[in-house]
Formats: structure tokens, sequence, C-alpha cells
């Protein structure tokens, strides 16, 4: 990808061979850190900018002008460049829209990153004239200049290049400090320096203090995730089944505080359940049953569908007054769930499947926005018309639903990988004497027994 390694201020690379399950793998968090410190050294001023909602305000048409420069694109718009088909498959992919591309995807990555470098390139001609140094991960830029003077320039210069694209500057995220700046924030130095250990008296005030401790930094940095990184350092540790009553009713607060860790604590759950612990229903339905009822209220997708999966998971049935909400929802996976909880008899209210997000089934085709509804509720008959891709998908079966792979042993937490299946199975190796084994495993558990210490 020549156009990509235009920029030198970018820490994007792709995934080695087998190395990762996903061609464009996370940032390097650990590396960007580093990169801010060495990039910044013999600079006196840092700006820190990023890019206003970046892939919501994307406009499609700048993937051409990224790919073959603005004035070329505008003069040739035919399908034989690969800018302008890019183009449009991104707005076929969001209903003919030109702002914004689909969030998630590999391909977004590698179109965004076009781009940026494209920007990044800009940037660096347009200051020419001054001395200065950058990293940027995704839309998140670090300049360094010598002066204030320079700073002021180069952020003219910078806003310059964005807009050039169609892009916004975010004003409330821009920061302007004295070098050296503070490179890691103060709360995640704290949590991940916390200890907890491992006697089990001691354990149960070690939790409470670092519940305490979460708690306290998430209302001081309330514009941060810090109580997902909180739950996310406790992967690799083990609590004590005398303290686990107590480690799920914290994991109920942070839904309360922070709704989007909802992911994080429902796997910890299901992998808590893989390995012998019991739910305490008592503690775990009563919170989800309110979190479900809120977030249903404000058509909260992403909460909604994660209480539904761990519902589903867990044969939960949901509560009757959440379910005529439910019923008139017109998110595609939460049809599906839904109806799914419906025919397995975990819906307190009786209530006809079809009647289940009927009117987005109605109009739902192969070629609307609805489309994953279609192709997930069709019956086993090959489709009423002839259409390449989704027959192909249709041919080897391939669903974006399957409830029946969840199993006992929650597999929905992908054990082979999951922290605490592997916390379990490093107790078994050292019995063994594997240490070599094990040492390559850690390696690769990014930091993630930080909290664990022997009393």
């Amino acid at each position: 990808m020549e156009l990509i390694d235009e920029s030198d201020m970018s820490i994007f690379k792709f995934s080695k061979p087998y190395e990762s399950r996903r061609f464009i793998p996370k940032p390097d968090f650990a590396e960007f850190l580093e990169r801010r410190l060495v990039n910044s050294a013999g600079f006196k001023y840092a700006l820190s900018i990023d890019i206003n909602r970046f892939y919501a305000s994307i406009y499609t048409h700048s993937i051409p002008w990224a790919a073959h420069g603005k004035s070329f694109a505008k003069l040739h718009r035919k399908m034989e460049h690969y800018g302008n088909q890019l183009d449009s498959l991104c707005r076929e992919a969001q209903d003919g829209q030109t702002l914004g591309i689909p969030i998630g995807p590999d391909a977004s990555r590698i179109i965004s990153e076009m781009i940026l470098s494209k920007i990044d390139k800009e940037i660096a001609q347009m200051l020419v004239q001054v001395e200065y140094a950058g990293v940027r991960n995704v839309d998140d830029y670090h300049l360094y200049f010598r002066s204030q003077a320079d700073l002021e320039f180069g952020k003219g210069k910078v806003e310059k290049a964005i807009r050039t694209y169609e892009l916004e500057l975010n004003i409330a995220k821009e920061r302007v400090n004295d070098l050296p700046e503070i490179i890691e924030m103060e709360w995640r130095t704290a949590i991940r320096s916390f200890q907890i250990r491992n006697r089990s008296s001691l354990q149960r005030i070690d939790l409470i203090a670092y519940f305490d401790l979460s708690t306290s930094l998430a209302r001081k940095f309330s514009d941060d995730n810090v109580v997902s990184y909180c739950i996310g350092k406790l992967k690799g540790f083990k609590v004590e089944k005398a303290h686990w009553n107590l480690l799920q009713a914290f994991l109920m607060h942070c839904i309360i505080m922070e709704s989007k860790s909802i992911e994080l604590v429902v796997k910890h759950l299901i992998s808590y359940k893989s390995l012998g612990y019991k739910i305490h229903k008592s503690i775990v339905k009563n919170a989800l049953d309110s979190f479900l009822d809120y977030h249903i209220e404000h058509d909260h997708h992403f909460e909604i569908l994660w209480t539904l999966w761990y519902y589903a998971t867990e044969k939960t049935t949901v509560k009757e007054r959440s379910v005529k909400q439910l019923t008139e929802s017109s998110n595609d996976f939460i049809i599906i769930l839904a109806r799914h909880l419906n025919d397995e008899g975990l819906m307190e209210a009786k209530v006809k499947t079809a009647n289940i997000g009927k009117k987005a089934v109605m109009k739902a085709t192969l070629q609307s926005e609805n489309w994953l509804l279609a192709y997930q509720l069709q019956d086993e008959d090959p489709f009423g018309f002839d259409d390449p891709f989704y027959d192909m998908l249709y041919e080897k079966e391939v669903s974006f639903f399957q409830i029946d792979n969840i199993n006992e042993e929650g597999d929905t937490v992908e054990t082979s990988t999951s922290s605490l299946a592997f916390e379990e199975q490093r107790d078994k190796s050292r019995r063994r004497g594997d240490d070599e084994k094990e040492e390559d495993h850690v390696e690769n558990e990014d930091d993630n027994y930080d909290l664990i210490v022997d009393d």
C-alpha cells in the first residue's frame, strides 16, 4: 500500500501472516506513547488535536482525491479508477450517502489511512519552513514545535490540510501543552500499578480498595473510559470463590458508571461460570433488568444487544415491562435476538414471534438497510431472486447469528484465549513443570498480570 506508506507520522501497520485474526491489528498503544516521548524530545510545545466524528464525517468523494489527487479525481469519474470504485462501494454500504464510511471493517481502516496519509503529506509540505515533529494514531495527532509562533503557524496549516478533505477538527479536544508533557494519564498509572494479593483474607481488602479507586478515578476523569480499563485489568485475575459475590456486585456497579462496559462485564460473567462459579441471580438479574429497561427507553442498541446476549446464553427471562418495547425495535440484531429469546420461552409476556420487529421485517429486502434481517430470517429455500453475493453466502451457510455455538463451557468468550481459562491452564502447566510454554504465553498477554501478586 504505497499511499499509506507516505506518512512518517502514522503508527498504522498491517498484521503479519497468522499473527492476528484481523488484517489490521489494534493500534499498539505502548508504541504510540513511546513515539510521542521520542519524537517530542528537543521541542518546547505540544499541539494535540483530533478530527471531529472522523469515520462518520469522511466525505466518500474524498477517497478518489486521496488515491489519485483532487484535480485528477474531479476530471476522471469513471469506474476504471480504483478510487472511484471505493467511493461507490462505500456509498452502497451506507444507503447511497456520501457522508461517512462503515465503522469497524478493516477496509474502513485502510481507506481512512489513505486519506490521513495524504493529509500528513500535505501538512509536511505546508510546514517545510518550520521545524516540527509529530506522531498520529488513527485521527489522533500530536505535533511538536520549537516556539509559540511556530505552533500557531502550524495549527493553521494543519486545520487547512484537514479541511481540504472536508473534515473538521474537534475543538473540544484540542490541547496545547508545554513540554515535556505527561505521556500517560494519572488514572491509568494508578490502576496499572495496583496490586491484589492472593491470600484470601487480604484479597477481600484489596478488592474493595480497587473498587474504591476505580470509582473515584471514574468520577474524576468522566470523559475517559476508566471503568472499562479497570475491568480489563482484571483479565488474568481469578478471584477466590469466597469473594465472587463481591466481584459480581462491582461488575454491576460498572455498567451504571460506564454503560459501554457491558460487553466486558458479560464476558467476565460467562468466563467465571465456565470455571464453575455460580452466578448470584439476585445481584446480576436485578441489575441487568434495570439496565435493560433504561437503555431500551433510550434506544441504546449496543447496551441492549449485550444484555440480551447474556440473557440468551444464560437462559434468563426478559421482564414483561421490557418485552413490548423490544417488539417495536427497528434494529436488525435486536429483532433477531428478541425472536430467539421468544422462541426459547424467555419472554415473561406472551407474544407472537412474527410480531417482533414486524415493521422492519415487512420492509426488509436484501437491498435495503435491513438486509441482514432479510438474510437471517430467510426460509430454507433459496432466495426469490438471483443475487450472486447473497447466493454465495447462502451456499456456504454463512450466518451472522449462531446462538447454538454457545455451550456450557462459555465458548462466546473464546476460551482458547480467555484470560480466566488461561489462568487455570497456567496452574496445570506449573504442576507439569511446563515453564517454557508458560513463559511464551505470558509474553503475549499484554501485561495483564499487574494486578496479581503473592501475599
